[in-house]
C-alpha cells in the first residue's frame, strides 16, 4: 500500500546471523519485487505471543514503528519486554 514500510521481524536459529544486506539479497533471489523488500531488519530472541499464544501481530507492528524511528534501537528493546517467555521459535 502507499507508504507503507516494511520490516522483517526475524527470529534466527541458534547462533545463525542475519544482517539486512543478505536478508535483501534472499528475498531478491527468491523474486519477491523490489517494493515488498524490507528496509529494517528487527532481529528477535522469540516472537511476541498473545494470551491465546498466536503471535502478537499488534506488538510486532509498534515495534516496527518505532524501529523506524530510530533505526531499530527500540525494535530490539521493547520485543525482549513484550515477549511473552515461551522459548525461542526457529525462524531463517
Amino acid at each position: 500500500m502507499l507508504g507503507e514500510r516494511i520490516a522483517a521481524c526475524v527470529v534466527t536459529r541458534t547462533g545463525a546471523a542475519l544482517d539486512l544486506d543478505s536478508l535483501k539479497a534472499l528475498v531478491r533471489e527468491k523474486g519477491l519485487a523490489a517494493w515488498h523488500q524490507p528496509e529494517l531488519l528487527v532481529p528477535l530472541n522469540e516472537l511476541p505471543r498473545n494470551a491465546g499464544g498466536k503471535i502478537d501481530k499488534n506488538s510486532l507492528s509498534r515495534t516496527r514503528h518505532r524501529g523506524f524511528q530510530d533505526g531499530g534501537r527500540a525494535c530490539r528493546d521493547s520485543m525482549t519486554r513484550e515477549s511473552s517467555g515461551r522459548g525461542p521459535l526457529a525462524g531463517v
